[in-house]
């Protein structure tokens, strides 16, 4: 399973994030009459991330962490744009630990239209401040290349100055950095737990919703988040 569309982790105790999390949303919340609730959920990883469907806007209202057999945490949300980013440096900083924000997307055209402009980031926080950032996307129509931060020792620099702007941070390259990171949650097995199943926490907004709140499926022109997710790993599976 690929979470292409975006994810953040977290290099952190399950329980103390989801609590913290949920604290952390039902302050924000509170003022527009909103709060947040959450339980716990075991299963396929691919059930697990179809709870958060449908997609919405403008603001995102299920979140979903997944254990690993590691140390770290994935965090995904319902937003139809993919994972709001901003939650890996405000935990960052609540928990003072380690958070990675990653964004994968192929550069897709079907019979010459653009389907998916390609993106490649890496952002990684410590104690809610920047550490290491690496970005390279398509921009409209123009590839951009971007870093800041330290390099890691695992990293080859020496790409970061080719001719061609795409190739200066590819998703091989992404890949490499979170295997160094010990993250590899592009491996469906690397939730399983406990006879095959994943265990998470799913996170739901309550209350009154915002005015212009959208639910993004069929109907509006829309696929569902999962499925989505899938067309890309399908596509990332073919090339």
């Amino acid at each position: 399973m690929r979470l292409n569309a975006g994810f953040c982790a977290f290099e952190c105790d399950f329980d103390l994030l989801v609590e913290q999390f949920v604290s952390w949303q039902r302050q924000v919340l509170r003022s527009c009459g909103a709060g947040a609730d959450f339980k716990r959920v075991e299963g396929r990883i691919g059930k697990l991330i179809e709870r958060l469907d449908p997609p919405v806007r403008p603001v995102p209202t299920k979140n979903l962490f997944l254990k690993s057999s590691s140390e770290w945490v994935i965090g995904l949300d319902n937003g139809y744009r993919g994972t709001d980013g901003g939650m890996a440096p405000v935990m960052s900083g609540m928990l003072a630990c380690r958070t990675v924000r990653v964004v994968s997307q192929p550069d897709i055209r079907i019979h010459g239209k653009r389907v998916k402009y390609g993106t490649q980031i890496l952002e990684v926080y410590r104690n809610g401040e920047y550490e290491r950032t690496l970005y390279c996307a398509n921009d409209g129509g123009r590839w951009t290349f971007d870093q800041s931060g330290s390099p890691y020792p695992f990293e080859d620099v020496s790409r970061y100055g080719v001719r061609r702007i795409a190739d200066r941070f590819r998703r091989e390259d992404l890949l490499q950095c979170l295997e160094h990171l010990s993250l590899r949650p592009f491996d469906s097995k690397w939730f399983e737990l406990a006879n095959a199943s994943c265990f998470g926490a799913i996170v739901v907004r309550t209350g009154s919703y915002p005015r212009n709140y959208t639910e993004m499926s069929e109907n509006t022109g829309e696929s569902s988040l999962f499925g989505r997710l899938k067309a890309v790993c399908d596509w990332f599976g073919r090339h």
